[in-house]
């Protein structure tokens, strides 16, 4: 197919052929997208306040801002990261049997992952932390699930044997394995029936409109087309350069020649820090089995089986330890498809500017 000049894609969408102007109306309007539950085709599946029909006591909200400045849960804290800004600081703890989530305005990533767990809790086998409430008071928003004991899997990975890090991978492939056997509504979107975000990676535009949800596999793939051509207008400046040329142009037909494109959940932060493992001991404390569970379920959609190799390598391919390529082998092998072209065309011919993880 033919390549438009990057002119004509940036004045579709932002009105001007000014590169700089086009570039300074995309962050901008990044930070701008509208509200997600202002949308008259999205309907709450849950009634706020939400709580679960059996839970265990809820901390109130003078307990949790208590805890939540004075406690909070270290790896949640950007801070320790060598983040100067403190993003994200002071959002997590753990009282009793609860870990609560605290989030300042209308976080509409914390209602996703409430609608995404709930979902997942009634039609799909994965394992998930159970939702015990999520309310809010004037000015925040507050999520509590079931505490899961563990360590998160990026802490403590490396520093396995063999034997039992591949056992932890092959628990974390069989999670994957459910939550693709969940059955398919028949069209790419979120949960629910509703449509991917404005911002969704893989489909950004101008962020004026949802994308989809989507029916049939070609209307995808025109969608992530349309955000692959802003995407790299974004990484040159006069014109689209020759490798962006020839990834445009072979976009639909590698896509479009996937063997299986059937919608089937996909995970697509699926790095360490969104994994709990922890150890299943006899009656004498002995190590029998392993668990392993994923959390920060926002990032949940209907996508083609591709997206989530694609996602595995986007995490762990550029890895440099072998103990990490044998972790991402074990998942790629559990999808039960070769999605090598795939990956190969997202992952490797996609660092000239798209991406969707």
């Amino acid at each position: 197919m033919s390549v438009r000049p990057l002119k004509e894609v940036i004045i579709e969408h932002f009105g001007t052929t000014n590169w700089s102007e086009f570039s300074s109306l995309f962050w901008k309007g990044r930070g701008k997208i509208p509200d997600y539950h202002g949308q008259p085709e999205h309907q709450l599946k849950f009634k706020l306040p939400y709580y679960a029909s059996e839970h265990p006591l809820i901390p109130s909200i003078d307990e949790i801002n208590r805890v939540m400045d004075e406690n909070p849960m270290h790896p949640f804290n950007w801070d320790i990261h060598g983040n100067p800004s403190g993003m994200g600081r002071h959002n997590v703890c753990h009282i009793g049997p609860c870990l609560i989530k605290r989030y300042g305005g209308n976080h509409f990533a914390l209602v996703q992952e409430v609608e995404n767990m709930l979902y997942l809790e009634e039609h799909s086998k994965v394992r998930t932390a159970k939702v015990y409430a999520f309310f809010s008071d004037s000015k925040r928003l507050y999520l509590v699930t079931e505490f899961l004991e563990g360590k998160m899997l990026h802490d403590d990975f490396e520093a396995l044997d063999k034997p039992t890090r591949d056992i932890i991978s092959s628990k974390l492939a069989e999670q994957l394995q459910l939550l693709r056997a969940t059955p398919s509504p028949g069209y790419y979107g979120r949960v629910n029936g509703q449509p991917f975000d404005p911002e969704f990676p893989g489909m950004e535009t101008n962020f004026r409109n949802f994308h989809g949800p989507f029916y049939h596999y070609d209307d995808l793939l025109t969608a992530m087309y349309r955000g692959a051509e802003v995407r790299m207008a974004l990484c040159t400046r006069d014109n689209f350069f020759e490798e962006q040329v020839k990834f445009l142009t072979d976009f639909k037909t590698i896509l479009g020649a996937t063997k299986d494109p059937k919608p089937v959940l996909t995970f697509r932060d699926i790095k360490g820090a969104n994994m709990i493992f922890n150890s299943v001991r006899d009656s004498s404390g002995n190590i029998v089995d392993w668990t392993v569970t994923l959390i920060d379920w926002h990032m949940l959609e209907w996508l083609p089986g591709w997206a989530q190799a694609v996602c595995i390598e986007w995490h762990y391919a550029q890895a440099d330890d072998p103990k990490t390529l044998e972790h991402m082998k074990i998942l790629l092998d559990s999808l039960g498809d070769d999605y090598t072209k795939e990956c190969a065309f997202l992952f490797d011919e996609g660092r000239v500017g798209y991406y969707i993880c």
